[in-house]
């Protein structure tokens, strides 16, 4: 996304903003300025006062890509809600009992404000949508689904014999995970690496 859209855009301005620690794209379209922003993508900062991080005019278009929307942003804001397991599940998100109240009640006060105040919201499926509509109909016309992008690796092949021919793994190695169990699957790929070390892997 940061890649592609400036070019894709290039009449439009983009400020991007970036952790110190984040990797940072060797890409730096004319269209394109960059702050950096100490603070922590799901920290209270973020979440309560995303206008200290940095400028923000009525004007500007904000993307916020992780979940959560912060408080009191004065401009259009575009929010990413990957699903909605803060909200349902905070056990299978949180396994520790003593943090989970704290950190809940983070994700769902950002999770609500964003179904609340967004003026568009995406999310990465229709599974994803459908169940963000259950829980909050009204946003049905803000909605839309973006679904994640892939790297070319995970892309079918233009020709099939080439990526046969390209892949490092056998043919009779595939065979032999496709039609064993797990457990024996599991035991020939350690006994692969163990061969390619020279050492003698032996099973029962």
């Amino acid at each position: 996304l940061v890649d592609r859209l400036p070019t894709l855009a290039p009449k439009e301005s983009f400020h991007l903003w970036g952790h110190p620690r984040a990797a940072v794209s060797s890409l730096t379209p004319p269209n394109v300025t960059r702050a950096l922003v100490k603070a922590p993508v799901h920290g209270l900062r973020t979440l309560l006062r995303p206008v200290s991080l940095d400028r923000l005019e009525v004007d500007d278009v904000l993307h916020c890509p992780s979940n959560i929307m912060g408080r009191a942003i004065p401009c259009a804001v575009v929010v990413t809600i990957h699903d909605l397991m803060w909200l349902l599940h905070p056990d299978f998100c949180e396994p520790r009992v003593w943090l989970r109240p704290f950190r809940s009640a983070f994700f769902s006060t950002g999770i609500r404000w964003a179904l609340q105040r967004a003026a568009r919201l995406l999310t990465v499926s229709q599974a994803s949508s459908d169940e963000i509509i259950s829980v909050a109909p009204w946003v049905k016309d803000r909605i839309r689904v973006t679904h994640n992008a892939c790297s070319p690796e995970f892309r079918p092949p233009v020709d099939l014999d080439a990526a046969r021919a390209a892949s490092a793994i056998s043919s009779s190695f595939r065979s032999a995970s496709t039609t064993t169990g797990c457990s024996k699957t599991a035991l020939c790929c350690a006994s692969l690496t163990l061969r390619s070390h020279g050492a003698d892997s032996r099973s029962d």
